[in-house]
């Protein structure tokens, strides 16, 4: 992320690996345009309020940012049709497994594994609120059993039902800085614990991770 203050405005420019999202006046932006021109003869690019970019739709308006992922939910769901809607992600057994629940044959589970992929992407970018759930299935994608399968359709209920929820992100009032961190002991049916985070800079959600830890802890 670059960031330049002029004329008691701040224009910044990020960065991912060939991509760039400015946020500039539109004066800086053509000029930016113009000293890329010259330097690579060939780009492609827009001046909008809204863009597409890596699944995500991306607008800003009234000093708000949204973050929409509807269009890539629904194409997660064409898999899915058959799924009932629901009022919740998952349930207290979550983390629970039957060792006599049955193994999906192999095509089942790499629907299973391919899908559990793609909610992870939406869960760490639109919706976090179900990211404790996708993060146990993520455990489950190698040996997924009907029990399993039963828990990702209740998660993929859930969407169903919410599926026009966005991300939006305000501009921040202060720079407060609140992290909330916890963990789950021996949690996981290999008595390995489960570590939640979630860090708030000024009322806006900047990080959050659900996780297996990686040892046992005493």
């Amino acid at each position: 992320v670059m960031r330049r203050e002029s004329g008691g405005m701040i224009f910044c420019i990020m960065i991912y690996v060939d991509d760039l999202l400015i946020f500039a006046s539109k004066a800086e932006t053509q000029r930016i345009r113009n000293f890329l021109t010259v330097a690579f003869t060939t780009i492609t690019m827009s001046i909008a309020n809204s863009i597409s970019y890596l699944g995500m739709q991306l607008s800003w308006k009234d000093t708000k940012f949204t973050v929409d992922m509807d269009f890539y939910l629904e194409q997660v769901l064409k898999d899915w049709q058959h799924v009932a809607m629901r009022s919740g992600p998952g349930l207290r057994d979550t983390f629970k497994i039957d060792e006599a629940s049955k193994l999906l044959a192999e095509k089942p589970r790499q629907l299973f594994h391919s899908t559990v992929a793609r909610l992870l992407y939406l869960a760490k970018r639109v919706r976090t609120n179900t990211i404790t759930v996708i993060s146990f299935l993520c455990t489950r994608v190698t040996r997924a059993t009907e029990q399993d399968q039963a828990k990702l359709e209740r998660l993929l209920g859930y969407l169903k039902r919410t599926k026009t929820q966005k991300l939006y992100i305000g501009a921040m009032s202060n720079r407060q800085l609140m992290a909330f961190i916890d963990a789950a002991f021996a949690l996981h049916f290999d008595s390995k614990s489960h570590t939640g985070v979630l860090i708030v800079i000024g009322g806006v959600v900047v990080y959050i991770s659900s996780r297996k830890q990686k040892c046992i802890a005493k």
